[in-house]
């Protein structure tokens, strides 16, 4: 608390800084593009003074100023202006629009670049574009956007609906996950939780240019930059949205009857002698006689609500002088489940702080602080236990009985009762406070162009997390007695409790000298830097069973016994020190390089192999600039051939690889002590898996050529760009030279290596035609790799081996259809042992007679795509806006296979609707059976489903309000809109979302979400 009043006093006097004197000159003025029409919302300013204003809907503005002045006019996509006040009291300003080419400015490791005179593979998008999708994970705004960038949601559960996210594909068999930098702190935590209009950009790293992040490079690298404040009076902007979600798909399960005559097929088929149903059951089940003893139960549609709300507000003040400049912000999120009544919920709440001061003409200081508290609750079953037990749960059961007793599930609670969370409670929190302070100091007196930067990083996690399960009152109607029966001493446990606290710190120090200087033609950047990071992490646990009371939920109401509770902790470290620096020259604008090059330590790795180097080398020609394009092709505005090669690493592996580690020995691995009457057990260590002295990173050498360009007066821009690369020293066991017969529990070495390769378009137009105004953008990334060598075991038969095939890929036996007369099963002989009809018909691939794990054959797909692609199209009329995002994949594949689900099996509509009976032989799938029933029940390629879509990811459309009563209230903005994320899917799917992982189908869905909401500015 303390600490929170000093830092807000010190916010106060460095905004008191920004304070004007009086002005004797008022100035009436309109900002005009160069074709006339009039700029809302350019930023005025009065650069004597500070003080400024912004233009009306209608492009005016008035201000007051001293007899001499200068004014700055600015506003995003048109070149800034000054225009000397020398007593004037009338004025016209007209802006030149930007060419997007020319003088757009994108991020990159440590610095900004123009994008004319950039040479490596960089995609970026600005906060407009982030801020159309209104997922309120950031992660989920990515997909479709930027060429290169593979995103695939896999879940919809609120504060757990996040997506993977991969850069060019999959390059390793170890971890693909890209780097993440925010506000130039590498490894920085919570991106996904990031409040969305805190956002001034994301920049993808793909090639050479990520090679300034040396050893955690080669998965590419991810940079957000969060806004600052800028010189302006200043502006109060609120965002805030309600939104109501629902699954985007769930399958349709049977319904009791139909059940019924599944379950009393299955038990024929398989041989398990009397039916489970008789013929007057099925008939109550079908007509509803009994619906106590009997119900009709749709599981998905009694434990899923039809929609369920969510909300997002977002409120920040921006503004400064030429001395100070802030932008303070907070936010607030709140998510519901699914589930009726739902006991899971996610609420977050976000605060940031960016404060920079001119302290002197040459000196420069930064304060951000940023805050995050993200408060998790769920039922003590998991999203995925919850839909395991409805798709398990029988229709002939219902979740409470008609006088409202709640009815025993199959094996303890039924599914609603779970997300319900009768049974207790799952707390997590998470609470995090990142700080930075950084300052530049220009050295003029050295040489022009010189100047020092540098930032120490600190942030901190504090989580914790509380699960408690109890027992309740669970009843089983007995039709005979016509008695309610308690069971809850015979399918629930005694009350328990488990508890988990721990804190984590990450300090980054960064230190730079850098040198900017124009010769001529001749443009010089470069730099050179240190970094060095530290983290830790660290943590206790506990866990008690057999609580004294389901009504208190303490460690402490414990009978105490030894073997009903734990105790532990846990840590972790990591440790990096970095020295590199980048070289940029360009002659003339025209010809282009760019040298990268960083020496890096890893903490992973031991003392003598602890560095690496990774330099990076990309170049760039700009035939636009040249005589010969000018003269000839006056419809080129912009056209660039680059090309660039580097050496990137990964470092993230599992720790300590390098050394002898101990497990401490527990259970039936303790030492056996004493003779054999009196046997005594001690706990001691266990030796674990060799030591590897010599392990190392993972070396990438990429090299990538691109031609990108803009045409006809910047309407059609376009690019091209090819990548290949190698990736080399990958972990992995020897399997051929030390075979696993010798007993040894041999390290992973770094002996593997993946090849990839692929090609990124992209193609776009914008234009206006009178008042109406668009734009259409696409971009496709295609990527193919091949795992070169991972020392695969030369007993592996041809049709399954993974070394020189594509990485990702599923192991599965292949089908021709079901058996579908006797005749054609008699005739067959290479089938399972007990095949009949109606069951799937096995391809003997080895062709010895026989269906064993020999006939599995490789499919070389996965759920990963190995293309994706976007397309995002939007305009607008007057105040009328719109905007759409499509996303799309295909060659990625995925099993699901619903029986394969431990508990029960309760079938879906598709699968039973067209199953093989004697009365449909030409039925899409086998006869009933179940999860025991081994021949239909296993990995084949007729349970594996091309996952190939293209989405409706994003539409919204807003209007924007303006008129004079709107401008006399003191409101500069007023936007409504309405949005629709995930809204519509074309694809072979059907009954899932394509995007889901899970290989029974039982998986918390992927969201579709309707917003309302407001952007309103003062």
């Amino acid at each position: 608390m303390k600490f929170l009043k000093v830092w807000l006093s010190c916010c106060l006097v460095l905004l008191g800084l920004a304070g004007t004197a009086q002005q004797n000159k008022t100035l009436n003025a309109i900002v005009l593009t160069d074709n006339g029409s009039p700029i809302a919302g350019a930023s005025i300013l009065l650069k004597k003074t500070g003080k400024g204003t912004s233009t009306n809907q209608d492009g005016k503005f008035t201000i007051s100023y001293s007899a001499s002045d200068t004014l700055i006019v600015s506003s995003l996509n048109y070149t800034s202006k000054q225009v000397h006040l020398h007593g004037q009291t009338n004025l016209q300003i007209t802006l030149q629009e930007k060419s997007q080419q020319v003088d757009e400015v994108v991020v990159v490791g440590y610095g900004t670049q123009r994008k004319a005179t950039l040479t490596g593979s960089v995609t970026q998008i600005n906060a407009d574009e982030i801020n159309e999708s209104k997922s309120p994970n950031i992660a989920n705004s990515l997909a479709g956007r930027m060429p290169g960038l593979v995103v695939n949601n896999r879940s919809g559960e609120p504060g757990a609906d996040g997506s993977s996210i991969l850069i060019r594909g999959s390059g390793t068999t170890g971890n693909n996950a890209p780097l993440i930098v925010i506000d130039g702190v590498a490894n920085r935590g919570g991106f996904e939780r990031l409040n969305p209009t805190d956002i001034e950009s994301i920049t993808v790293l793909k090639d050479a240019s990520a090679a300034i992040y040396g050893a955690q490079a080669a998965n590419g690298v991810i940079l957000v930059t969060t806004k600052r404040g800028s010189t302006g009076k200043p502006t109060i902007n609120y965002a805030g949205s309600f939104g109501l979600s629902e699954p985007t798909r769930v399958p349709k399960l049977v319904n009791s009857y139909d059940y019924a005559l599944f379950r009393n097929e299955k038990d024929i088929r398989q041989g398990q002698g009397n039916v489970t149903y008789t013929p007057e059951q099925i008939q109550k089940f079908k007509d509803q006689s009994d619906p106590i003893s009997y119900p009709n139960t749709d599981w998905y549609s009694e434990v899923l609500k039809p929609l369920t709300p969510q909300t997002q507000h977002s409120l920040s003040i921006s503004g400064g002088s030429e001395k100070i400049k802030y932008f303070v912000s907070g936010a607030y999120l709140y998510q519901d489940a699914f589930y009726k009544k739902s006991a899971t919920n996610y609420n977050q709440y976000n605060l940031r702080s960016n404060i920079d001061a001119q302290i002197t003409d040459n000196f420069k200081l930064g304060l951000d602080i940023v805050g995050r508290k993200e408060d998790r609750n769920n039922p003590p079953t998991g999203a995925d236990g919850i839909f395991l037990s409805i798709l398990g749960s029988y229709p002939g059961l219902a979740p409470f009985y008609p006088n409202g007793l709640p009815v025993a599930g199959i094996e303890g609670p039924n599914p609603l009762q779970m997300a319900q969370g009768y049974n207790g409670y799952l707390r997590k929190r998470n609470n995090s406070i990142q700080t930075t302070i950084n300052g530049e100091l220009k050295l003029p007196y050295v040489t022009k162009g010189l100047s020092l930067l540098g930032f120490a990083a600190f942030d901190f996690t504090f989580y914790n997390e509380k699960s408690f399960t109890k027992p309740f009152d669970l009843y089983r109607y007995n039709s005979t007695t016509d008695t309610y029966n308690n069971v809850r001493s015979l399918l629930l446990g005694d009350p328990s409790i488990s508890q988990s606290y721990g804190d984590s710190n990450l300090k980054t120090f960064h230190l730079r000298l850098n040198y900017n200087r124009q010769f001529g033609q001749h443009d010089v950047s470069a730099f050179v830097a240190a970094e060095q990071s530290d983290y830790y992490n660290e943590g206790i646990f506990a866990n008690r069973q057999g609580l004294v009371s389901s009504q208190i939920d303490q460690l402490f109401a414990f009978f105490y016994d030894v073997t009903r509770q734990s105790n532990g902790s846990t840590a972790d470290q990591n440790a990096r020190r970095n020295y590199f620096g980048r070289l940029n020259y360009a002659y003339a604008n025209k010809y282009l390089a760019e040298l990268v090059f960083r020496r890096d330590g890893s903490f992973n790795f031991p003392p003598g192999r602890q560095y690496g180097n990774f330099p990076g080398l990309s170049v760039g020609w700009r035939l636009s600039e040249e005589k010969f394009i000018k003269d000839n092709f006056s419809f080129v505005n912009e056209l660039k051939l680059r090309a660039s090669i580097s050496r990137l690493g990964n470092d993230r592996i599992n720790q300590y690889q390098f050394l002898t580690r101990y497990t401490v020995a527990q259970d039936h691995n303790r030492y056996y002590l004493g003779d054999g009457e009196n046997p005594g057990y001690a706990p001691g260590l266990m030796p674990g898996v060799a030591p590897n002295p010599n392990i190392t990173w993972e070396v990438e050498e990429m090299k990538n050529v691109a031609l990108e360009g803009s045409l006809f007066n910047n309407k059609l821009d376009f690019s091209a760009e090819y990548f290949w690369a190698k990736r080399d020293h990958l972990l992995a066991k020897r399997n051929v030279s030390v075979p696993h017969t010798t007993g040894l529990q041999l390290p992973d070495e770094n002996i593997g290596r993946v090849d990839r390769k692929g090609i990124e378009l992209t193609l776009g137009t914008k234009g206006s035609i009178q008042d109406f105004k668009y734009f259409v953008n696409a971009n496709m990334t295609r990527t193919w790799s091949k795992i070169v060598f991972i020392d695969e075991s030369p007993n592996v038969l041809e049709w399954q081996k993974q070394q020189g095939y594509q990485l990702g890929s599923w192991l599965v036996y292949r089908t021709d259809g079901l058996f579908r007369t006797q005749e054609e099963l008699d005739n067959t002989t290479a089938k399972l042992p007990g095949s009949q009809v109606g069951d799937i018909r096995y391809l003997d691939i080895n062709n010895d007679g026989v269906i064993n794990a020999n006939d599995q054959e490789r499919i070389y797909e996965s759920p990963t795509p190995l293309l994706v692609y976007g397309l995002r199209m939007g305009g607008s009329y007057k105040n009328l806006s719109f905007s759409m995002l499509w996303q799309g994949q295909a060659k990625a594949k995925q099993i699901i296979l619903p029986q394969a689900n431990n508990g029960e099996f309760i079938p879906p509509q598709w699968l039973y609707e067209d199953r093989w009976t004697p009365e449909n032989p030409n039925a899409k799938y086998p006869g009933a059976f179940d999860r025991t029933y081994n021949i239909n029940n296993r990995a084949s390629d007729f349970w594996l489903q091309d996952m190939s879509f293209f989405k409706l990811k994003t539409v919204e459309v807003g209007y924007t309000f303006s008129g004079e009563k709107l401008e006399k209230s003191g409101i500069k903005n007023l936007r409504l809109y309405l949005n629709g994320f995930n809204m519509f899917s074309f694809d072979k799917v059907k009954h899932y979302d394509p995007e889901t992982v899970s290989y029974t189908g039982a998986y918390y869905p992927q969201t579709r979400i309707y917003t309302v909401g407001v952007n309103l500015s003062f």
